[in-house]
């Protein structure tokens, strides 16, 4: 078999690393989704580089749906990784049955690796985030969902695997759009208690994986029950 002599290999350019760069800060927090992000010549400054690398990192960084240009406004983030530019344009054209589907098949055991994984501090950080679920729900607020989120991204986070956390953020970052319109009537049915995560929280504070799975499990055919989404 003859395989043909590739082209000289070229090291990663400035530009390039400073894309990459650019996106670690992203994905850290640095700056959230929805906020504008520093001037050209502050990041300059900032990074030691001149403008033209800079434009080039900026333009990797548009194509790859992280950020976004508003002309004569500034620059925002729009995504946090490129990871999650490129999977909520694939679940923007899916329905929310498949999306269901999917939680079906990663989220009951993501819940019982946590379980099983959780460290004492992780434990910890979980217990304050449900709190603000709970309290969000207690006070009627609308941020009920996005509460909620952040608790299911620390159990994410607690099954200690990056690549199974990516997958599930991008998959419950999209699903609740189903669901803000009519989270207080959501809430208020018989499976009331498996949404507030009371009983999940004992299970994971207890390291009982075969329990917070089933309890998962419940929960997810509730929701598929409930926006008329069973198969």
């Amino acid at each position: 078999m003859s395989i043909p002599k590739p082209a000289k290999l070229v090291k990663k350019t400035l530009a390039t690393q400073l894309a990459e760069l650019l996106e670690e800060t992203i994905e850290a927090g640095t700056w959230k989704v929805g906020e504008k992000i520093p001037s050209e010549p502050e990041l300059s400054e900032i990074y030691g580089v001149s403008r033209n690398t800079l434009r080039e990192a900026i333009h990797y960084l548009v194509i790859t749906g992280v950020i976004d240009v508003r002309p004569g406004d500034g620059t925002y983030v729009r995504n946090r990784t490129a990871f999650d530019a490129t999977m909520n344009k694939r679940l923007a054209a899916e329905d929310s049955a498949n999306i269901i589907e999917v939680r079906r098949l990663i989220e009951p055991d993501i819940c019982a690796m946590a379980a099983m994984r959780r460290t004492e501090e992780e434990l910890e950080i979980l217990e304050q985030k449900h709190s603000r679920l709970l309290e969000s729900y207690e006070k009627r607020q609308s941020n009920y969902i996005d509460a909620d989120i952040s608790f299911h991204m620390q159990i994410a986070e607690m099954c200690h695997n990056p690549l199974l956390k990516d997958l599930y953020r991008a998959v419950i970052n999209y699903y609740p759009l189903f669901l803000k319109d009519s989270f207080l009537s959501f809430l208020n049915n018989e499976h009331l208690e498996i949404y507030l995560h009371c009983e999940l929280m004992a299970c994971i504070r207890n390291k009982n994986p075969d329990a917070a799975k089933k309890l998962t499990e419940k929960m997810i055919e509730s929701e598929a029950s409930d926006l008329h989404m069973s198969r």
